[in-house]
């Protein structure tokens, strides 16, 4: 009799999955597969080039753009690409974005041509050695080798990133929303940085660049700068 009441409390607990349910479990699953799509594609599109663009011409228009700004020093950039992200505030390693190594050999073709010299942007980016221009000497040890690694004569390394693709529209400028650091639609991001170096310190900018693609080419309709760091 214990035997039988045990089974009807089973089956009474234990009911078959419905159409219903079958359907909400693989609602669910769909859900998460979405989502785990959508996440690896983001992280695949942050480390390589976006369908569509051609990088080194991108870049040509980039570098010229930063060649034409008024006040550098010697200009080095670095041919590897920074991650297609907007938070990147100086060069690192983990930066870096890991591309295939024709993108690396194309950016260094367009140097080339425009006799702009290949810099590393990671070994002189801003450090201990050589910290800051607002870094100011006392008569302390530490002072005395915070600026020991700077250069004797002043040059600026820049890094560039690879194209970030707008969406949306930007209520402010029509081409940027500098809140959300968020290019709009039909326009591509940049991120540069440059890290000028010089006797008495460092200073390191960042900034979005805008541009635009045409039948012509590539055009910097916009240069963000976002902060400066000395």
């Amino acid at each position: 009799m214990a035997d039988a009441k045990r089974d009807h409390v089973l089956r009474s607990t234990v009911q078959p999955m419905t159409a219903a349910g079958t359907r909400t479990v693989y609602g669910i699953l769909l859900t998460l597969a979405l989502l785990v799509a959508v996440a690896s594609c983001t992280q695949t599109h942050v480390g390589r080039v976006q369908p569509g663009v051609d990088d080194a011409r991108l870049f040509d228009a980039v570098v010229r753009a930063v060649i034409a700004q008024p006040g550098l020093a010697t200009v080095r950039i670095d041919p590897r690409p920074l991650r297609a992200t907007s938070d990147i505030e100086e060069p690192s390693t983990r930066s870096l974005a890991a591309v295939a190594d024709s993108v690396v050999k194309n950016r260094a073709a367009v140097l080339r041509q425009l006799h702009i010299a290949a810099g590393d942007a990671v070994a002189n980016a801003q450090s201990d050695s050589c910290a800051g221009v607002l870094v100011v000497p006392d008569t302390g040890a530490a002072s005395a080798t915070a600026h020991r690694g700077c250069p004797v004569t002043q040059i600026t390394v820049g890094a560039v990133g690879l194209a970030r693709i707008g969406a949306g529209r930007s209520s402010r400028s029509g081409v940027y929303d500098i809140d959300r650091r968020a290019v709009a639609g039909g326009y591509y991001g940049v991120r540069v940085v440059l890290t000028t170096l010089g006797p008495g310190g460092s200073v390191v900018t960042y900034s979005d660049y805008v541009a635009k693609q045409s039948e012509r080419g590539w055009a910097i309709v916009a240069i963000v700068r976002l902060m400066a760091g000395d």
